[in-house]
């Protein structure tokens, strides 16, 4: 409304300003009027092309919190955004048989060079059981599930070759025993099985009288179902 009274002054006075006084005061006021429209339309017509610009300006003018609200994201800088990532927590973890630096670090979701980084190892470079190693792990529980599944399935795979579990059986440690001795000569398993079978036991460090775990597999057992003399269960036996 402002623009428009305006522009009816401003239309006024120009035609006040081009028309002879003696000719304004001659001219029928209808025929005035009808000058002054017309030089309202010539004037508001370029206007008329930018209403996006007006509109903008006016919401700026409604709503000043923008502003305010633009200025506080800025001074709140990262905070916004969030907060940076914290790198994974760092874990020791012992080598069992049969792992090696690309098992664990699939397991760990890290890559082999930088486990061998952190750990002063060729990427090359072999581990043996028993070493201790530094992993970056952000779930460990994760971990943890990934090498029991990849063990589970290996110790399944070698029971199935020995023709199965029949049965657990005990060994009590005695003196001068090694736990690679168990393994080999007595329980008959290779050190990765014993190992698995007694999770809790450093086996480097026996004890005597400590109780060691391991399977009875099937071949080794087969022989022992039979007669140890076959002529012994003959007929001339039966009462």
């Amino acid at each position: 409304m402002k623009v428009h009274h305006l522009l009816a002054t401003l239309a006024l006075l120009t035609v006040a300003c081009d028309t002879p006084e003696d000719q304004v005061m001659s001219t029928p006021r209808a025929d005035r009027l009808d000058i002054v429209y017309e030089v309202i339309d010539e004037e508001i017509e370029p206007l008329a092309e930018q209403p996006a610009e007006i509109e903008e300006m006016e919401i700026e003018e409604i709503n000043p919190e923008t502003e305010a609200v633009a200025a506080a994201e800025m001074q709140a800088g990262p905070e916004i955004i969030g907060e940076a990532e914290m790198p994974p927590p760092t874990v020791e973890i012992m080598v069992r048989d049969g792992e090696n630096l690309a098992l664990l670090a699939s397991w760990a979701e890290m890559t082999v060079e930088e486990i061998a980084e952190r750990n002063d190892l060729a990427v090359t470079g072999v581990i043996y059981p028993g070493q201790t190693l530094q992993l970056a792990i952000a779930d460990e529980e994760a971990f943890e599930d990934a090498r029991a599944e990849a063990t589970g399935g290996r110790l399944q795979r070698y029971l199935e070759r020995r023709g199965g579990e029949i049965s657990t059986i005990e060994h009590t440690v005695r003196t001068g025993e090694t736990a690679w001795g168990i393994a080999r000569d007595v329980v008959g398993v290779p050190m990765w099985v014993l190992a698995l079978y007694n999770p809790s036991v450093d086996l480097d460090r026996l004890t005597i009288g400590q109780t060691l775990m391991a399977p009875q597999l099937g071949d080794t057992v087969a022989d022992d179902t039979l007669p140890e003399d076959p002529e012994l269960e003959g007929p001339e036996f039966i009462e």
